[in-house]
């Protein structure tokens, strides 16, 4: 495995990379607060399987892609970095896995460029239509979603996140994560500008939440083949925005419940493996 540095535009993003480049790509999205460190064991299996991974720091988790400002972590724009990505490496075609903000990014990809992707695998989260469905309208939803409430407060939620170096992110990453990985989160968002541009995310999206005009561009249906993995003891995403995803997909969808929360990759390593797996040879 290395890390190569792709520059689009004014902003160079550090991807993973590892396998045969001439084997089918397959691009993989972290979430937060994570970063690509997130899919190490998945792409030395992944590639040994046949597949070339790419996996990326997304736009404000790569250190030299973190612009200033809410307005550039807009989801359409997350979705076309990974485009523009996939054409650096001249994928004319990919599969693309992901999860968390990755995943709701993901989503986005699958919908407005469906002619770019040979296959689809989501962790965790729902399509964005179906969160914002859930956020609005079930009430275990919205108090799920209180954090990102209080991700709104600038400055506020920074100093909070920051407290006794970094406790709060310390207690999620070493819930699951060696102390070699929790030490890499730390050094990332010890990084002033990687914290705030990872909480813009929170920001510049809120707005879909309420519905409206704003969400109606996300009404297509996603039609391309879609596997769908979500724990059922997930605290932040409920069950209604998971189960109400198959309504704004069009084509092939499995949905698979585990027994599992919202970190399914450490949670249920070998299962989730085995069913991505099963998905991207299928296509």
């Amino acid at each position: 495995m290395e890390i190569q540095k792709v520059k689009i535009g004014d902003l160079t993003f550090e991807c993973r990379v590892q396998g045969n480049p001439d084997d089918e790509p397959l691009i993989m999205l972290h979430g937060w607060p994570e970063t690509s460190y997130l899919w190490i064991d998945y792409m030395d299996k992944f590639s040994k399987e046949g597949y070339y991974c790419i996996a990326p720091n997304l736009r404000g988790f790569s250190l030299s892609a973190c612009p200033k400002g809410k307005k550039h972590y807009d989801v359409e724009i997350i979705a076309k970095d990974i485009i523009d990505i996939a054409d650096h490496y001249g994928f004319k075609k990919f599969h693309l896995l992901a999860h968390d903000w990755g995943g709701l990014t993901g989503w986005v990809i699958a919908q407005q460029y469906e002619d770019r992707i040979a296959s689809w695998s989501a962790l965790a989260v729902p399509t964005l239509n179906a969160f914002a469905y859930a956020y609005k309208n079930d009430k275990k939803q919205y108090k799920m979603s209180s954090y990102m409430r209080q991700f709104q407060l600038r400055g506020l939620s920074e100093m909070v996140l920051r407290g006794k170096k970094f406790k709060l992110l310390r207690d999620v990453w070493g819930e699951h994560n060696d102390q070699k990985q929790v030490d890499h989160y730390v050094e990332t968002f010890s990084h002033k500008k990687v914290l705030t541009a990872s909480l813009n995310y929170y920001r510049a999206n809120f707005k879909y939440l309420k519905g409206g005009k704003a969400l109606e561009k996300f009404d297509k249906k996603v039609m391309v083949p879609t596997l769908y993995i979500w724990g059922k003891n997930d605290d932040a995403l409920g069950r209604t925005g998971a189960e109400k995803t198959k309504e704004y997909v069009g084509g092939e969808f499995q949905f698979l419940e585990l027994e599992a929360g919202h970190w399914l990759v450490q949670e249920k390593k070998e299962e989730v493996y085995k069913a991505v797996l099963a998905h991207l040879k299928k296509y």
